[in-house]
């Protein structure tokens, strides 16, 4: 049985990769303008077909999944690059204090996430080799 501090951090995280996601398919409401900084990286992401509707549609099914609770480590998968890509913008291009909030947040929630689940990723790290050579 989840413990509420790791249902907390699954709503908490799926809720803005949910919004954000759908955000970009529906335009609730305008996001702020990039740093100037920023503006070559975003076009060059925004010169391809594909990027963001990927990266967003990843946001919205992974942001349902974990609000949902359903697939929680499929959830997470589609997630951990997105979120890492959003750490490092936040990085690269943030320009204080209200810039990092967020970002830095939802990648601690992640990895809070990633800890709780790690009997699902245990296959990637151990294997059992058959030594019947």
């Amino acid at each position: 049985m989840p413990t509420p501090v790791v249902t907390l951090a699954r709503v908490l995280l799926g809720l803005p990769y949910l919004v954000l996601g759908l955000n970009h398919f529906v335009k609730f409401f305008g996001m702020p303008a990039p740093p100037s900084a920023a503006e070559a990286f975003l076009g060059g992401l925004a010169s391809t077909s594909w990027v963001f509707p990927v990266v967003k549609g990843a946001e919205v099914i992974g942001g349902a999944l974990l609000v949902l609770g359903w697939a929680q480590p499929l959830a997470l998968v589609l997630l951990t690059p997105v979120t890492i890509g959003i750490v490092g913008y936040a990085f690269d291009f943030g320009g204080g204090l209200k810039d990092y909030a967020l970002p830095y947040a939802m990648g601690g929630l992640h990895l809070l996430l990633l800890i709780r689940h790690r009997s699902a990723w245990a296959g990637l790290f151990f294997s059992e080799v058959d030594e019947e050579e």
